[in-house]
């Protein structure tokens, strides 16, 4: 019967070694990488701004959050035009942008901050990135150095971008099956150490102590 006991012993431990050993196959698989997809939205905004000579002109749009912007936009005389204008770079228009505040400053001359600076411009294309919260901003065309009025044509275009993590770095299946068979593993193999007498050995040797009693009681002098 130990015999027996000792066999039953170390198939349990093979057996929680073998699931433990699988468990641990199982959770060094590596992970799968998460799939990043930009998913960009695009809107295009359409302006036309005649600046008289020694004045300025300003757009307000509001921008949403850290969206990339392109500036297009495009300076044309006003008629009359004078010829001596063209000799004079008088075609030309400065571009700024600027927030709320800073647009605030820009109107009483004092320090401000731009999101875009550009001098002397007849044709061209700039970009700027808005700030990390949906404002307002002004497009400021200043010709107030300038005695020749322009008609500037302004194109917006809008472009925002989310990134969407289709994949992300999670416990996948069979990662949890890992975990399950590492845990009974070690659960059976700790049992097949510790438990040394099985219930059923218990209840085989109790039989055979209850009939060696009735023997015995059997076979004794009656006085």
């Amino acid at each position: 019967m130990k015999y027996e006991n000792k066999i039953m012993k170390k198939k349990f431990f093979y057996v929680g070694a073998l699931m433990a050993l699988a468990g641990v196959v199982l959770l060094l698989l590596p992970l799968p990488r998460p799939s990043v997809r930009p998913n960009s939205s695009e809107s295009t905004l359409y302006y036309v701004l005649k600046v008289e000579k020694f004045k300025y002109g300003s757009i307000n749009v509001t921008l949403p959050a850290n969206a990339s912007v392109l500036i297009h936009m495009d300076a044309e005389f006003l008629p009359p035009v004078i010829l001596e204008a063209y000799s004079r770079g008088q075609g030309c228009i400065d571009l700024y942008v600027v927030d709320q505040d800073n647009y605030q400053k820009w109107m009483e001359k004092v320090s401000r901050t731009t999101y875009l600076t550009s001098n002397g411009i007849h044709i061209g294309s700039f970009i700027f990135q808005t700030d990390n919260i949906p404002k307002n901003y002004y497009v400021v065309l200043d010709n107030a150095w300038r005695d020749q009025g322009k008609e500037v044509s302004i194109e917006l275009k809008v472009t925002k971008t989310q990134s969407s993590i289709s994949s992300q770095r999670q416990i996948t299946g069979y990662q949890i099956a890992g975990l399950s068979s590492l845990s009974i593993g070690v659960i059976v193999a700790i049992y097949s150490i510790v438990k040394v007498t099985p219930p059923v050995i218990e209840d085989e040797e109790k039989a055979r102590e209850d009939t060696d009693s009735q023997v015995s009681d059997a076979t004794s002098p009656l006085e």
